[in-house]
């Protein structure tokens, strides 16, 4: 992911330019708050 922010045109532009590093991906992902969030998102997209 950190790798797609650099390189990709499309990535870079849904990020608004920043680069996060691994680490900090790595902390959303793990973090046990974060858990429920892509099912939230999900439903919420699909709803819309």
């Amino acid at each position: 992911m950190e790798h797609l922010l650099k390189d990709s045109c499309r990535m870079m532009w849904l990020a608004q330019g920043q680069t996060p590093t691994y680490r900090t991906i790595n902390r959303f992902r793990v973090n046990p708050h974060m858990m429920e969030f892509p099912h939230i998102l999900f439903f919420g997209l699909r709803a819309q």
